[in-house]
C-alpha cells in the first residue's frame, strides 16, 4: 500500500498544480481538472484530465510543434 499512497499523493500534487496554474476566467477549466488513480493490477496509474476542449490549447498554446 506505500507505493498506492505515493502515487496517490504524487497525482494529488500534479491535480492541485494544474488547478493552480489554470487561467481563471469564469473557471470552466480549473473546475473540469480531476484526477484518477487505478490499480489495473498490472500497474498503478495516477490521472490528471479534463474533457474541456481548447485545455490543450492552454497547455501548448496554438503554434506548430516539433
Amino acid at each position: 500500500m506505500e507505493l498506492l499512497d505515493a502515487v496517490n499523493k504524487a497525482t494529488q500534487l500534479v491535480h492541485g498544480q494544474a488547478k493552480a496554474l489554470a487561467p481563471v476566467d469564469k473557471g470552466q477549466l480549473a473546475g473540469s481538472i480531476h484526477m484518477q488513480v487505478k490499480d489495473t493490477g498490472k500497474a498503478l496509474e495516477g490521472r490528471v484530465y479534463t474533457n474541456v476542449e481548447y485545455a490543450p490549447y492552454v497547455e501548448l498554446g496554438t503554434g506548430p510543434h516539433f
